[in-house]
């Protein structure tokens, strides 16, 4: 999907995305945790902050 992005809009635009991240260290990661609220099972993974920038770095200095 940030492929995509990066591909489709201009360099004046921001995207904002709203992330849950860690502060534990190592940050938490979930398999199959199951969730009264959603009825399911579900996994994932909360990055730290500087795991997140560098994620997104990335895609800035490597697009597709």
């Amino acid at each position: 999907m940030i492929n995509e992005l990066n591909e489709i809009i201009s360099d004046e635009k921001t995207i904002y995305i709203r992330e849950t991240n860690s502060v534990m260290d190592p940050p938490l990661t979930l398999k199959d945790f199951y969730s009264k609220n959603l009825e399911t099972n579900y996994s994932t993974i909360y990055r730290t902050k500087d795991e997140l920038m560098d994620f997104f770095r990335g895609f800035k200095n490597n697009p597709k």
